[in-house]
């Protein structure tokens, strides 16, 4: 980790990144990831982004911002196969992003949102299914409060090949700066051209739909069985919790 900068967030290793976040691995059990002070925090940082603020109703058809390109875009259903260069994978067709959620699990004791429709790991990034083995891969509105306003962001190229469980990019915020840790191992199609030029109207305003980072073909789909579900990550997330706690997976 390197130290503070003179009038600079903090640069976080991922370990220390996790135990600041409230996450405490130890035998069988894993303790909340409950945020401090994130009841008051949302307001804040939204209303200083140009983006709509992200509240716990979504529309029917969320706003995805699929990669600049003057091809027009093709349906998931017809996701190309992995490529083995990153040449030919930057001929690859544009791939739409979609949500299909109509709105947002609130978090108990906070004000923030859970998408449902997609998986999340343990550091706060979440997968979406588009098919044939391809996902969308972005960060939670649980990290966009932890970074505060988004000033720069490094997400790859396409043709990267990334691994699960680490770093793919960088974000700095106003209050720490992290690295992004991949939830999958893959091919990197496509990376949103919008949060690398202009990062807080999308990451801090709409973290689920048009602030989506990259849209990856895994190498290995197994891996998504390591993540945990939307129910489950709203309630590590959460600050008060009554009642069941719902599966993991």
């Amino acid at each position: 980790m390197s130290k503070t900068k003179p009038n600079g967030p903090e640069r976080m290793s991922r370990r220390e990144f996790l135990k600041d976040a409230g996450i405490v691995i130890g035998g069988a059990a894993l303790a909340s990831l409950a945020l401090s002070g994130c009841k008051d925090t949302k307001t804040s940082v939204a209303a200083t982004t140009a983006a709509t603020p992200v509240t716990s109703v979504a529309t029917s058809t969320p706003p995805s911002t699929p990669p600049a390109s003057t091809a027009p875009a093709t349906d998931t259903s017809t996701t190309p196969p992995p490529s083995s260069s990153p040449a030919a994978t930057a001929t690859t067709p544009p791939i739409t992003f979609k949500s299909t959620y109509t709105s947002l699990l609130d978090t108990p004791g906070c004000a923030l949102g859970v998408a449902p429709d997609r998986l999340y790991s343990l550091d706060h990034a979440w997968a979406k299914d588009l098919g044939n083995n391809v996902v969308g891969v972005g960060i939670t509105d649980h990290l966009q409060i932890l970074l505060g306003l988004a000033n720069t962001c490094y997400i790859p190229p396409p043709g990267t090949r990334i691994k699960a469980n680490e770093s793919f990019g960088s974000v700095e915020g106003t209050k720490i700066s992290v690295d992004l840790i991949s939830p999958v191992s893959g091919t990197v199609l496509q990376n949103n051209p919008l949060v690398i030029s202009h990062p807080a109207p999308y990451l801090n305003g709409d973290p689920y739909n048009s602030g989506w980072m990259m849209i990856v073909q895994m190498s290995n789909p197994d891996e998504l069985k390591n993540l945990v579900s939307p129910a489950y990550y709203r309630y590590l997330t959460a600050e008060t919790w009554t009642g069941t706690v719902p599966p993991m997976r």
